[in-house]
């Protein structure tokens, strides 16, 4: 059966033009419907929305603007005018702004360190965020699309020799902008249909190989305790057949599995199950024999 659902998959077939659509024809459909479950292909994410942010640009609405802090004629103003200066009338431009200065604070070295490579991916990383939730607003606009994209791999770059020279601050820049630096894939395989039903029947068929098989070894279990014992029956008479036949003495009636079933005081079946119950409850562990200690005049 496994190799009929293997061949029903790899019977399927393409246009000779790339189209992944399938030949509508009746062998195809015949294969098709041999499988036991249908071919959805997975929903695609633009790689510019892949960068790895994990954090949205958020900023306390309720502020004043950085150009009015430390204003005395603010401090005595009214509220009214309080708040046209707060960043809750301020414009796209000057919040984003805003959020780039908190961003630059956190890892800049200094007050006047405005080129370091922390404070550059600061900067694109505003740029990043700013333009990602723009391009799912207006989606568009292929300015801001490529725009993105330059930007990620210009951050992607600089961490990368930041990853080179210096691990630690590389670790530490990840945790302090809240984003995830990912290599490059190596290779890459694109998504087709053939590939994919393939796939999942051969995973189908190991499925039910696996299943089958641990239901054979349930079967086999259950029926241990029933073997046991009629093993251990057929084998006392054939110890006393031996005896009786005078083929074996008293002396050797212990079998090879240390059994001695001609013997008044050999072990019942009880224990010899309990010991297999024993030794399936975990591996065995083999310790190094104890010898006696040496006497002081070996030598």
């Amino acid at each position: 059966m496994f190799r009929k659902l293997l061949e029903s998959a790899s019977k399927i077939t393409r246009e000779p033009r790339g189209n992944c659509s399938l030949y509508r024809t009746s062998a195809n459909r015949s294969a098709l419907k041999k499988i036991p479950f249908e071919y959805v292909r997975t929903e695609r994410t633009p790689c510019i929305f892949k960068s790895g942010d994990t954090e949205e640009l958020e900023i306390d609405r309720t502020k004043i603007k950085s150009k009015f802090v430390g204003s005395k004629e603010l401090e005595d103003a009214d509220e009214n005018v309080r708040k046209m200066c707060s960043l809750q009338f301020a414009t796209k431009a000057e919040i984003i702004d805003e959020i780039r200065r908190q961003y630059i604070e956190r890892v800049q070295s200094h007050p006047l360190d405005d080129s370091s490579m922390e404070v550059r991916i600061a900067k694109l990383t505003t740029t990043i965020r700013s333009l990602q939730e723009h391009v799912q607003r207006v989606q568009r606009e292929v300015r801001g699309r490529v725009t993105l994209k330059h930007a990620i791999d210009r951050r992607h770059k600089f961490m990368k020799f930041m990853k080179r020279d210096d691990y630690e601050r590389f670790v530490w820049l990840q945790k302090t902008l809240n984003f995830e630096y990912k290599e490059p894939l190596r290779y890459y395989w694109y998504e087709t249909r053939r590939g994919t039903l393939k796939d999942k029947v051969q995973k189908y068929c190991d499925d039910i190989r696996v299943a089958r098989l641990k239901a054979f070894k349930d079967k086999l279990k259950s029926q241990q305790e029933d073997f046991l014992r009629e093993k251990a029956e057929k084998l006392k008479f054939i110890a006393e057949e031996e005896l009786a036949l005078g083929i074996r003495s008293e002396t050797d009636g212990a079998t090879s599995d240390g059994v001695d079933y001609t013997s008044k005081k050999s072990p019942p079946v009880e224990n010899t199950l309990l010991r297999i119950a024993r030794t399936a409850e975990g591996p065995v562990v083999l310790t190094s024999p104890v010898w006696p200690p040496r006497p002081d005049d070996a030598y």
